[in-house]
């Protein structure tokens, strides 16, 4: 839909984003005043670049998590609230989000509208956070939310 465009286009275009991967840390959590990326920052980047012109698809995606370790993956709260809360609020809002579920585990239509629970997760990671983060448009399509939002 059009906000999940307009999201995706945001991060695709604007360097200064969160949606371009760099070595640089852009949050002010205690964990990423540590770099997030191996002391070879530089060459896992250039590698994944270069995986990803060769290869296409999520071979820069796939490389950037198989070297950078689990633990240097999040968001800051500003981020939550600020980038993903906001595009979920505006998915939704756009009617973009759909109350879809196993016909074995319906999910409360009363929750799904209101303001205060919403979709959820799995809602949320089929219809938001992975349509995002596989979008052709990222420096490298696949990568995670977290990884998108904090190199």
């Amino acid at each position: 839909g059009a906000a999940l465009r307009q999201f995706a286009d945001r991060q695709a275009n604007d360097p200064s984003s969160t949606g371009a991967i760099s070595s640089t840390p852009v949050c002010d959590d205690t964990l990423a005043t540590q770099p997030r990326l191996r002391p070879k920052g530089d060459a896992l980047l250039q590698e994944a670049r270069r995986l990803q012109k060769a290869n296409g698809a999520f071979a820069g995606a796939n490389y950037l998590h198989a070297q950078i370790t689990g633990e240097r993956w999040g968001i800051t709260r500003t981020e939550l609230e600020d980038g993903f809360l906001r595009t979920v609020k505006a998915m939704m809002e756009a009617g973009e989000i759909q109350n879809t579920h196993p016909p074995d585990r319906p999910y409360d239509p009363e929750k799904f509208a209101s303001g205060k629970i919403g979709p959820n997760m799995y809602q949320v990671n089929s219809q938001v956070i992975m349509p995002v983060t596989k979008n052709d448009k990222l420096e490298f399509p696949g990568v995670s939310w977290s990884l998108m939002s904090n190199p």
